[in-house]
Order: structure tokens, then sequence, then C-alpha cells
């Protein structure tokens, strides 16, 4: 079997319907000449599900879905839900598992998990994730499962760069770069971010750091209100961790 340009990993069935991102992606990458492999519903216990389509040539995409998957798995009460109304006939866990031990579909923190078995069996392919789950945690944020604020899911995914807003443009032109040849790490385009340093003389927006905002809640709700301010004006922003950085650009602009 000829290796995908791209692989997509889902934890759901791909659907082809405009409400899922997924779609979408997959129609514009065509368009460009790339091939696109999905790769839906994954053993997430196993590491070997996710070589089922073997090694993209370009990189991995993670696609977590329209809803984040703690929101999907709990309610607010913090109690399990035992079904996944985005997964066939609402089914929430794999089929086959001993009542003592059920596995959900979609794991907790997908992203997290998905990109973490990635990196165990292709540690060198690049990974992109995007949508919701990424978007909303980008920065530090508030996990209200776990009752705590949380860094970046850029450094606990070790993800090489993050897509926020729509996606296809970026998409596009991250693919794009890595056909060319360019390190995954070195692709700055508007609507992603990344762990780097802020380029010496770069005019940025730095809010308040992730061990400010750890310790101190009022420090992340002015993180949260900076970081509007500065999407709004188009600048970009950054935000410390100890001797690391989260870099986000400004937002993609769709005419």
């Amino acid at each position: 079997m000829p290796a995908f340009d791209i692989i997509i990993v889902l934890p759901y069935l791909f659907s082809d319907h405009p409400s899922f991102p997924e779609g979408i992606l997959k129609k514009v990458l065509e368009k460009e000449g790339f091939s696109v492999g999905i790769l839906e519903t994954p053993f997430w216990q196993k590491k070997e599900s996710f070589a089922a389509l073997g090694k993209p040539k370009l990189c991995f995409a993670i696609v977590t879905g329209p809803v984040d998957s703690i929101l999907l798995n709990y309610t607010s009460l913090r109690k399990r839900r035992n079904e996944d109304l985005y997964q066939d006939d609402g089914r929430a866990f794999f089929p086959g598992c001993p009542p003592s031990i059920r596995y959900k579909i979609r794991p907790d923190r997908a992203t997290l998990v998905f990109a973490g078995r990635i990196k165990e069996l292709f540690p060198d392919t690049p990974i992109v994730i995007g949508g919701i789950e990424a978007s909303m945690r980008r920065f530090a944020h508030y996990d209200f499962q776990q009752d705590a604020i949380r860094r970046s899911i850029l450094l606990d995914s070790r993800a090489d760069i993050l897509v926020t807003g729509m996606g296809e443009r970026q998409m596009v032109e991250i693919a794009s770069r890595l056909r060319e040849g360019n390190h995954v790490r070195e692709i700055v385009i508007p609507g992603t971010a990344r762990i780097a340093e802020p380029p010496p003389g770069a005019e940025f927006e730095e809010i308040p750091s992730y061990d400010e905002s750890s310790v101190d809640g009022s420090k992340l709700l002015a993180a949260q209100l900076m970081l509007q301010r500065a999407m709004q004006q188009g600048k970009r922003i950054v935000q410390r961790y100890g001797s690391r950085a989260v870099i986000e650009e400004p937002p993609e602009v769709y005419n």
C-alpha cells in the first residue's frame, strides 16, 4: 500500500459533512494534490493501532471533532457518560471488552492520547493538532474535570504545530511547506501556534506566564482578557513556560 501524504486521525467515524472538519480538510488537501488517509477510532490502548495505514510522507493531523472530549465524556457534575452521540449508534465503549474494563472509544483528552501514541511509533514524523479541543487549550487553561490549571496542550502533547480557526488554508500551507522540505518547526504562518522563542525585535503581546497563572487565578483571567484583545488587534501572542514559550501568530483573515 503506497504511503499517504497526510493521515488524519479521528476518535469517531469519518463524516463527509460540513459540520465536521475532517471532510472539508480532506477535500481541500486532495484538491491541492495531496493524498489523505483517514484513521478512524484507533484502539488507543495499543500503539500498533496507529500504524494501520503506515507512516505518512508528510505528517499526521489529529482532529478530535466539534466538541471537547472531556465535555463529551463527562457531565457537569463530573459523572462519566455512558453514551457518545458522535459515535455509531451512540456507543461510547469499544465492543468486546469485559464489563470490568471498558475502554472509551474517545479517550479523555483525545488529542494528548493520540499524539502520545503516534510519538511512540513515529517519533520523527510531524504532528499537527487542531479543532476545538486543541484551540481552547493552546495556552494555560482551567480544566474543570481535574479542577486544575493545566499548561498548553502543545507542551503536553509534544505536537509540532497547532492550527487555530477553520484550518483549511493553514493545513494546505503546512503540507505544501513540508513537501518543499521545510522543517515543521520553521513554518510560521497566520492561524497557528508553536513552541519557540520570539525572534529578536519582534512585536508581540506577552500574556501572564503559566507559572504566574497556576498560582494566581486572577492572572489566568487577565491572560484571557489580554488574549482576546490581542487577537482582535491581530497581534502575535506569547506565553512563557519556564525556559520555553508558546507563540501564536495572528489569526488567519478570511475575505
